[in-house]
């Protein structure tokens, strides 16, 4: 464990202290009786330990740090997180803490910012996050989303982030009125819950994407070359097709998937068998190197009048 140097004195921890008060009124940010007693805990711990000569190591003085970084805290996270050490403690705030430090912006400047758009300082955040694996500059997240109060990012017309290699996650509350190109975002890991894309949604090479939330009001999805994908949620909507093409890992659909378009199922080799509730309005492309029972499946499903148009076979 490090020793403080000698300099270190009561002198010296009360005008830090009297800096963490000063940047706590300019930030007005009111310290919670929590926060006040967890000062004065630690304080007077090191207050004893100087006075017995005894060693004031990093982790004696760290509490000054945890206090600091509970000032910065967006208003939601501190209204939440009421004390130091299950601010600290959380997982959602040390995301939140690494990726404002990546992004060189201070937690308050972006509670601030997304004070100002009406979306919370995670969504600003990674709206930024957006812009900086685009290539782009701050400037461009307001020409082109619109905030639309409660949380609501909107984007009218198609979305283009195709080929964003560093892009790792979209902003909750996202909504785009046209189409959402994620093509290539080969480190995209996450998409939000709740997205809503009125348009193609494409998800092409998206190789880090193993999972897939409640997708609103989405038109026509694409899904192709991803081998870390294992399932579609159940509660897909969909308002156009579905294709479905060499994702290898993905064993099962779900039980009430509905497809208003077409369904094309090409190379997902790890899918042993279809659904007894999949209801299709359009034709059935299935590529040739699906299980059979895929196959048989299909037919029973053609016959039951829950695939509308013509089952159609092909060499992927």
């Amino acid at each position: 464990m490090t020793q403080i140097p000698e300099t270190t004195s009561v002198n010296t921890l009360l005008d830090q202290l009297s800096e963490i008060q000063d940047e706590a009124k300019k930030n007005k940010v009111q310290l919670t009786p929590e926060i006040q007693k967890y000062i004065r805990a630690h304080l007077e711990a090191v207050q004893q330990k100087l006075a017995n000569r005894e060693d004031v190591t990093e982790d004696d003085m760290k509490f000054m740090e945890d206090v600091r970084m509970w000032i910065i805290l967006p208003e939601d996270l501190r209204l939440k997180y009421k004390n130091c050490e299950d601010a600290k403690n959380s997982e959602e705030v040390n995301t939140i803490i690494i990726q404002a430090k990546n992004l060189n912006i201070s937690l308050h400047e972006a509670w601030m910012e997304g004070k100002k758009r009406e979306v919370n300082a995670k969504q600003w955040l990674d709206l930024l996050h957006v812009a900086e694996a685009k290539g782009e500059k701050k400037e461009w997240i307001d020409e082109t989303f619109r905030f639309s109060g409660g949380g609501r990012i909107e984007k009218d017309g198609d979305l283009n982030l195709s080929e964003c290699k560093s892009l790792t996650t979209l902003p909750l509350g996202l909504e785009v009125n046209g189409g959402l190109n994620l093509a290539e975002c080969r480190n995209l890991k996450n998409l939000p819950v709740g997205l809503k894309v009125a348009g193609d949604l494409d998800l092409l090479w998206c190789t880090s994407l193993s999972s897939l939330p409640i997708l609103m009001n989405v038109g026509n999805l694409n899904i192709h070359f991803n081998n870390s994908l294992t399932s579609i949620p159940e509660d897909l909507k969909l308002n156009g097709y579905l294709h479905l093409e060499k994702c290898t890992s993905l064993a099962t659909l779900p039980a009430g998937l509905k497809v208003n378009g077409y369904l094309c199922i090409g190379g997902c080799t790890s899918l042993s068998s279809l659904p007894a509730g999949l209801e299709v309005d359009g034709d059935l492309w299935l590529s040739n190197n699906l299980h059979e029972q895929v196959k048989k499946d299909a037919e029973r499903l053609k016959i039951e009048g829950k695939i509308k148009g013509e089952i159609k076979y092909y060499n992927p």
